[in-house]
């Protein structure tokens, strides 16, 4: 075999290579940007769950505490209550802490634990006015409560904007 022969069959050779490592990297890069498209899916509609049964379950909490006011709830089973939405709202941070937020949607997600930590926090305390009948625990639980809807609005604010940079 000549010379040339050999070169011309590298080159051919070379740039079979070259040619089905960038098919390869092509396939590659697709592939990475559709399962991060996928992932990002996913978490938004898991962030919505959460979000929706978060909304929810604060809605239903709020409706118990305006019929204890009224006197149609007992503080015992206000407290009762109370409990189990502090349970329940402890298994939602705890569930929106599992998940792992694209990059994106790092900031967001990070206001919306912050959120959800305030607003148990301000059951918390909520829990020890329906007790103790001390103002200042409702004072506390009404800046709390603030305070979670506060950085809830930060969150969607976020949400938005990291949506809009895909």
């Amino acid at each position: 075999m000549s010379r040339a022969r050999k070169v011309r069959k590298s080159q051919q050779t070379l740039v079979i290579i070259v040619g089905a490592v960038i098919i390869a990297i092509v396939i590659g890069v697709s592939f990475v940007l559709m399962t991060q498209a996928t992932n990002s899916d996913n978490y938004v509609k898991t962030i919505q769950s959460i979000s929706d049964q978060s909304r929810i379950f604060t809605q239903n909490y709020e409706d118990s505490i305006a019929r204890w006011k009224d006197g149609q709830i007992s503080k015992e089973e206000m407290l009762r209550i109370t409990d189990r939405h502090l349970e329940t709202l402890d298994g939602l941070i705890t569930k929106l802490k599992n998940v792992e937020p694209p990059e994106k949607f790092r900031m967001a997600h990070d206001l919306s634990i912050l959120s959800l930590n305030h607003e148990l926090q301000s059951d918390q305390h909520m829990r020890n006015y329906i007790e103790t009948g001390n103002n200042d625990e409702y004072e506390m639980s009404v800046e709390l409560f603030q305070k979670a809807f506060d950085y809830e609005k930060q969150a969607f604010d976020e949400f938005r904007r990291a949506g809009k940079s895909t």
